[in-house]
């Protein structure tokens, strides 16, 4: 992004970070944690006034394995009671909304072990993983996260159309390209 911290860059004057966080509280999940990594100071700073959980991951370099990992730990930690499942979602989506997050909740209500979201010609985030795959999500390693899982699931995973998630911001680009086209909520 030229420099830019993407997580900050702002979408209808909010930071995509927080558009994200939004979403999340939105739904119907029942605790919403955000990991932060570089540049951490910024990210919190955007999300300050939100009632959410923050934890900070050291190790951001690894990936988002590494994220992934930090985050379960930390929800395992918890004084709550343990969690049912976990939904990732990444903040460079803007197109992320509380409507998907609920379906890709239902069907796990529904008994789904997992449940992403169909670009159309792939799986992907936000995705829903059942506890039972917890150990299968700290194995990842490197920039996965849980995309081995989705892979490797063969057909075991339920889906719901989110073509909109095919966009993420990682580049000025797809950014110029967001805004031309304002494909959002």
């Amino acid at each position: 992004m030229g420099g830019a911290l993407k997580l900050l860059l702002k979408i209808d004057g909010c930071a995509l970070v927080r558009r994200a966080a939004l979403a999340l509280l939105a739904s119907r999940a029942d605790e919403v944690w955000v990991v932060t990594g570089s540049r951490h100071a910024q990210v919190e700073a955007a999300l300050g006034d939100l009632p959410l959980q923050l934890v900070r991951n050291r190790n951001w370099r690894q990936g988002l394995s590494a994220s992934l990992r930090c985050g379960l730990d930390a929800v395992s930690r918890a004084e709550a009671p343990s969690p049912t499942a976990l939904l990732v979602a990444l903040a460079d989506q803007p197109a992320l909304h509380a409507g998907l997050l609920n379906a890709l909740l239902d069907l796990h209500a529904q008994g789904e072990r997992i449940v992403a979201s169909d670009y159309g010609e792939a799986l992907g985030p936000p995705a829903l993983f059942d506890a039972s795959l917890f150990a299968a999500l700290r194995a990842s390693e490197g920039d996965q996260g849980g995309r081995a899982l989705l892979r490797g699931a063969h057909g075991a995973v339920a889906r719901v159309p989110f073509p909109e998630g095919a966009l993420d911001l990682d580049t000025p680009a797809d950014l110029a390209r967001f805004r031309e086209h304002g494909a959002c909520c």
